[in-house]
Formats: C-alpha cells, structure tokens, sequence
C-alpha cells in the first residue's frame, strides 16, 4: 500500500484534520505492461535504488520484493552504471532511465515529496528479445513481404500529402498555434522560471517571476546576475546550490530571499538542474516557488503557539522569551525591572455562580482594562486560569506598587457588563489580589521572581483580598 498524507488548515490557519490517502500499489502497477504500449514478449522494469524489484506479481522472473542486484547481477550492473541508455545481455535488450520523485518535476507549492533515504533514484525501463536476422528469416515471407510494398505505399502517400502548400500551410498554422501556447505556458506559470548561463547571468525569466521582482525582460535578460536579486543573508545558501548543478549532481535546491524592485522581500525556494552539451554545462533551468502564504502560515502558528486564544494576551511561553530579553537589556543599562503577579478574586464563585461564559467575559475585561493601564513596552500575559502577571521594564519598587495600586483601584471601580439575567443591574463587580517584586539583576531566569510575587499575592489574598502587597528578596 501507497499512504499520502497531508494537514488540513482552514482560512484561519486553524488546523481542521488529516487528509489520509491509501493507494493498492498492485492495483496501479497492474496495467503498467498495456500503459506502456509493449508487446507481450516485452517486460516492464522498475527497480529502487537498493536493487529491489518494484512491480506487482507478474509473469516472468520477476516478483516483488526480489533482489536484483544479487539475483540478476549483470542487469543491475547496467542499471546502476549510468542514469539512462540502453544495454544489450544475452538474448535482453533492455532500456531505461532514472527517475527520482523528489527532484524532478513532481513538485508542488506545498512541498516536496519526501521519501525514506536510500530508496530514491528508481530505475525505470522495458526488457524485450533482441531481434535476430534468423528471428526475422524464419518468419514467413509473404506477410513481410505485404507489410513492405504496404510501408512503401504509406511513405509515397505521406510524402505527396506533406509537400503539397496546404497541408503545409496547415502545418506551419499548427506548430505557431502549439509554440504560442507553450511560451504562453512557460511565461504565465504559477511559479517562476529562469536559465542562467555560468557566471550566474540571467539569460532568460518568465513573466510570473519578472512580476514578483517588478522588472522589465529587457532590464534583466542578458543585464543582470541574479545573486544580485538574493539577499546578503541567504546569498551563500543560493551560491553553494548554483555550485552543486554546475558540478557532478547537476541539480540543487535552496531556500532564500529576494529583493524587489520595491525593496521588499520575497521568500522563494529554488530547484534547479544542468542543462549540458558533450561540450559541457550550457546554462541552468530553475523552477522558482512563492513561499510567502507559506510564511504567512508559519507566523499564523507561531503567533498562536504564543498566544492565549480568550484574552488575546501572551501566554506563559511568550512572557519567558520576552523576560529573557528584557533581563539581558536590564543588565546591559542598569535600569530595574519589576513584577506583578495578578490574580483575580473569588474568580471560582464567578464560574460556579453564573457560569463559564460570564467568566470569560470577566478575564477578558480586565485583559482589556489592564492593557489601557498599562505602557507600551509593558509585558501583560495569562498565566493561565485568572492568573496573570506584568513585566514592567525600567521600573523601579516604588513606580511597580503605584502601578498595582492603580491597577487594582480600576479593576475595583469597572464592573463588567453582563445580561440582566445574571445580576438584576446587568453588572458583575469584581476585584483583584497583586502581589510585586523586583527582578535581581544577578538573576538568569523570570523564575524566581515569580515565585516572589506569588508570595506576595498570597500575602495579599491572607490580608483579605483586593489588595497589593510588595515582596522583598
């Protein structure tokens, strides 16, 4: 059995599934001989890069799951030597070529194809009897002998039709017709193409990447580099890739960024592979992706992984990344930092009382309140539950207890709007307990500052709630 399987994301970015797709591979390998228009003498091929025969069961020697590198030496000799080619062994002649899924022509905007290692590149081919000149002279005569003066015919016809004007005329309209739709193909692809010669010069780029770099053909084709389109940061990725298919491999693939026109940036992947003479390397062929809505989705999630879904505050992880930057930026100037742990009062009765729904609104109006209060470069997250806690930079002891105690006199004074179902005023009344330390500057973690201001918020909730208490070292 082949499985594909893929996440599903809704407009939001929210993850909604898994998308599971099972395939028989005996089912589709099964018609492969009639696919391949082969006669019946002939024999499909295809074989991993460890030797292992692919294909459903079948008439021959052959079965899956076979070794051929140790059962048929000569055949994987011939097949592992070259890329492509044909060979003659005995009474066989056997064609073929590579084809590896994970490099050539088989990618999305999504991703690549991805495989377990050691099993790519697959071999792929067709092993037939050899013709002999006794194969032919045993055959009868007469049937070769109809099947030639029939030839003959064909190509007498064919060469009277072709030479008349209009079948040429008709002709020519057809292969303008074809070449027209096959630029307008390669011009107006959903991803980007370009060639570029050995010095890394443009020498041709479809429209779709001229539109994303905001460049004309005629300023670019023949004009320009494109590591000069390549951002200093990921040049040296672009370079080794474009050194990798101009050597031995002759592909490769990265991920960078691009300079617009504009001076923006444009996160692409590149996939790229050798075109070559006997001569040797000529120019390369790139397929160019957008990953911007890749991107997107990326700090979708990663803004989400630091974000609590009710107040839209920062969660627990988001306040330990941003407290390591502000005690590093602490040291640096000297300047103190402050702590406020926050938990709101009697908040199980609410939930008990009136229900969940009533205390989410209760959390999300102080989330509110306290984000009014508060400065620009103050840090507000839930803790979790109706815990919540304040990183204040630049604060001192003193500054910290004023800004609790204005704190917790807002939060005293603001009830929160609710239905007149739940109070016959339509307004809930609440309170908060703060409890407020300083951050040592000797300190490499928030960590034992907040174990300081729980204690201090403890202290408050025993002196009888809705009050600020300061918590020394």
């Amino acid at each position: 059995m082949v499985n594909i399987a893929t996440p599903v994301f809704d407009a939001q970015g929210d993850r909604k599934g898994v998308l599971l797709l099972s395939l028989d591979w005996q089912y589709l390998t099964a018609g492969l001989h009639h696919a391949m228009s082969i006669d019946e003498a002939a024999q499909p091929l295809l074989v991993d890069a460890q030797g292992t025969w692919l294909l459903a069961d079948q008439d021959g020697a052959m079965h899956f799951g076979r070794h051929v590198a140790t059962e048929f030496p000569d055949i994987w000799e011939v097949l592992s030597r070259r890329t492509r080619g044909q060979a003659d062994l005995g009474g066989q002649r056997i064609l073929f070529q590579l084809e590896d899924i994970r490099t050539q022509n088989y990618h999305s905007q999504a991703g690549k194809v991805h495989s377990l290692p050691g099993y790519h590149p697959w071999r792929l081919g067709i092993m037939f009897p050899k013709p002999t000149l006794g194969s032919l002279l045993s055959q009868d005569l007469a049937p070769l002998l109809v099947m030639a003066l029939l030839y003959g015919l064909c190509i007498v016809f064919g060469m009277f039709w072709a030479l008349s004007s209009y079948r040429q005329r008709f002709l020519k309209q057809q292969a303008q017709q074809y070449a027209t739709e096959v630029r307008d193909l390669y011009e107006h692809a959903p991803c980007g193409y370009h060639s570029l010669d050995a010095d890394g010069r443009i020498v041709k780029m479809n429209r779709t990447e001229l539109d994303w770099l905001g460049y004309r053909a005629d300023e670019v084709i023949g004009q320009a580099h494109y590591r000069d389109f390549v951002t200093r940061e990921t040049r040296d990725a672009f370079e080794a890739a474009f050194q990798e298919v101009q050597g031995q491999n002759q592909e490769g693939s990265t991920e960078c960024e691009l300079i617009t026109r504009d001076g923006g940036r444009l996160p692409v992947v590149i996939q790229a592979t050798a075109y070559t003479t006997r001569h040797g390397f000529v120019h390369s062929r790139a397929m160019v992706f957008d990953l911007r809505e890749r991107k997107q989705l990326e700090d979708t999630l990663a803004r989400q992984a630091m974000t609590d879904p009710l107040t839209g505050l920062g969660n627990r992880r988001y306040l330990q990344g941003q407290a390591a930057m502000e005690i590093a930026r602490a040291k640096r100037s000297g300047q103190p930092l402050s702590l406020i742990a926050i938990d709101l009062d009697h908040f199980k009765h609410i939930n008990d009382e009136y229900g969940h729904d009533v205390g989410d609104s209760v959390l999300q109006a102080f989330a509110n309140q306290a984000s009014k209060l508060l400065r620009e470069g103050d840090v507000l997250c839930r803790m979790g539950g109706e815990e919540f806690a304040v990183l204040l930079p630049s604060t001192s002891s003193a500054q910290a207890m004023q800004v609790a105690e204005r704190l917790r006199n807002v939060l005293e004074t603001s009830p929160v709007e609710v239905s007149h179902e739940v109070t016959e005023d339509g307004w809930l009344p609440y309170t908060a307990s703060l409890g407020v330390t300083l951050v040592m500057a000797e300190e490499a973690s928030l960590k034992p500052a907040i174990k300081r201001a729980d204690r201090g918020l403890y202290a408050a909730k025993e002196q009888g709630r809705n009050r600020v208490h300061w918590q020394a070292v």
